[in-house]
């Protein structure tokens, strides 16, 4: 398949994955960033619906939490008026009889208004407390611009998941790839990128319309500012394209070049990239989230693009502040009331030593164009497979950029996480469950990106790390731009190591379907931590320090 969205290997990895057959979609975006007003047409092309009597779209902006003001009318089947139904973010097509033979097209027009999220979400949120997808702010207008994530109504086919309210946490993408060309229109002076490539811009009566085309893509994530600056950064495996505003101008270099050394990391170790561009922009995100992935482009929280930390802006170092700040009278008691004042008592192995952070987050993102987008899974019901994964790669690509950090580094945003999370008291959970099981996000990060990750390490030190990477590669291959569940990539790894199949399986059951987190993470030597009261007035506290700090 010719698209010059496309990298060379990525056109012989489409044309192996019989994209042709893929879905399609054209898209038309009237948006208006300033207020948050999304007006749009679509028109899907889809495979052949069989025996189905109605088709379903996930339509993100129909989340209640949102209250976005979701409208969708107009909506044709094959050029027939139907009529549908919106449940939350479930938009339910029904398929005449005569529609069934071959391929059909579903248009239909949609309109919202983006909700307003603030940037932030505080420590709270950096521990993973709040990562309900509607708070996140992948759907959001903020000062400065839009993000636009699962901002138009999806096909979901006939396996997924496809609940109007899906509950749980984390992401909710379960999308096959597709096809996409989108024209989307703004304000004259707004800049647009997105997870595809721009093939075309018009300018017309203070208007400007970008056109954007991705094939092999999931979904078409879209950031749409103002005052942005740009850089490019030369890749063997595809152009590295950085966005930011422009007060961060300095540091569009190494964001470009750290995102830039992940993508050759895992193109040599996984397989090729398989889109041209790599677009990386820094946004404003919700609930402390540090990142999120999309086809062809990753998003990172402004401040962690800063340097900072995920829902506290810029801080910088923290025991900097700790140490150097001349703290008011009162700011100190409180941090001697709450045992707190020496930083390394604070007993969260989670929010110490953090100079890795912003990098271990793009490399995490980066791995997600490997773990998400070229091969797919359902995010909903089978986050084990991608979210561990990303964290495994982000480790070894720290292994060869920072061997002598490396260790620490993955430890931090791995194990940590982990402990992190015993720490407040939550339990150890299997990994291998729908998002909804776990009891909350804090258990869903300490289990999911902190425990399971360390399956890959027993595996190397069992089979060694070729062999574990060598199944890694063939479940690419697989599985390129395909959906595959956690029973297929249990079955690669396996396969890389046949005659030993039953100890990995026997791993596989120990790190991912069991409970064994405190034993294997040595979680029993973590401090007992904060109970959540105090940690919310430590997270008072932590604002005061920023206000103090006079914007240091």
């Amino acid at each position: 398949m010719s698209s010059v969205s496309l990298s060379e290997p990525g056109r012989d990895l489409a044309a192996g994955a019989g994209l042709e057959d893929a879905p399609r979609y054209a898209l038309a975006v009237d948006l208006k960033p300033g207020r948050g007003d999304v007006v749009a047409r679509m028109r899907a092309n889809l495979p052949a619906p069989g025996e189905q009597v109605e088709l379903h779209f996930r339509v993100f902006a129909g989340l209640p939490d949102l209250d976005a003001g979701l409208e969708v009318d107009d909506i044709m089947v094959n050029g027939d008026a139907v009529e549908a139904d919106v449940d939350g973010s479930l938009l339910t097509v029904p398929v005449p009889e005569s529609a069934r033979a071959g391929r059909v097209e579903v248009a239909l027009r949609f309109s919202y208004r983006l909700p307003e999220v603030e940037n932030g979400g505080g420590i709270l949120g950096g521990l993973g407390d709040t990562l309900d997808p509607a708070a996140v702010g992948l759907l959001a207008r903020h000062q400065g611009g839009a993000t636009l994530g699962h901002w138009f109504p999806v096909w979901l086919p006939p396996a997924s998941a496809a609940e109007p309210i899906p509950d749980g946490f984390g992401d909710i993408g379960n999308f096959p790839a597709a096809v996409f060309r989108a024209r989307i229109t703004v304000p004259e002076g707004f800049d647009v990128v997105s997870g595809g490539v721009n093939v075309e811009e018009q300018a017309a009566d203070g208007r400007v319309t970008f056109v954007e085309e991705g094939v092999g893509l999931r979904d078409l994530g879209i950031f749409a500012g103002r005052q942005r600056a740009n850089e490019e950064v030369a890749n063997d495996s595809a152009t590295v394209r950085v966005t930011g505003p422009r007060s961060e101008r300095e540091q569009l270099a190494p964001v470009g070049e750290e995102a830039a050394a992940s993508l050759a990391t895992f193109a040599a170790t996984f397989g090729a990239y398989p889109w041209s561009e790599l677009d990386v922009v820094s946004v404003p995100l919700g609930s402390g989230v540090a990142g999120m992935e999309w086809p062809g482009m990753i998003w990172i929280e402004s401040g962690t693009f800063a340097g900072g930390i995920a829902g506290m802006g810029d801080l910088g170092d923290l025991e900097e502040i700790f140490e150097d700040l001349d703290l008011p009278p009162e700011l100190s008691d409180v941090l001697e009331d709450l045992g707190l004042d020496e930083f390394e008592d604070l007993g969260l192995p989670g929010l110490g030593g953090l100079g890795s952070t912003r990098e271990f987050v793009i490399a995490h993102e980066v791995a997600h164009q490997w773990w998400h987008a070229l091969v797919g899974n359902d995010s909903i019901s089978a986050p084990v497979v991608d979210e561990p994964l990303a964290q495994f790669s982000a480790c070894i690509h720290f292994e060869q950029a920072h061997p002598d950090d490396a260790g620490a580094a993955c430890a931090l945003h791995t194990d940590g996480q982990y402990q992190s999370m015993r720490a407040l008291g939550e339990p150890d959970a299997p990994a291998d469950q729908p998002t909804d099981a776990f009891t909350s996000s804090l258990q869903y990060g300490g289990v999911v990106y902190g425990k399971a990750p360390g399956l890959y390490r027993a595996l190397g030190a069992a089979l060694g790390p070729d062999a574990v990477l060598a199944g890694l590669r063939a479940f690419t291959s697989a599985n390129a731009f395909g959906v595959a569940s956690s029973d297929d990539l249990r079955a690669a790894l396996a396969g890389a190591a046949p005659e030993r199949a039953a100890e990995v399986d026997a791993l596989w059951q120990r790190w991912i379907e069991e409970a064994h987190g405190d034993e294997d993470l040595g979680a029993g030597e973590v401090p007992g931590g904060l109970d959540p009261e105090d940690l919310e007035e430590f997270e008072d506290v932590l604002e005061q320090l920023l206000e103090s700090a006079g914007g240091r």
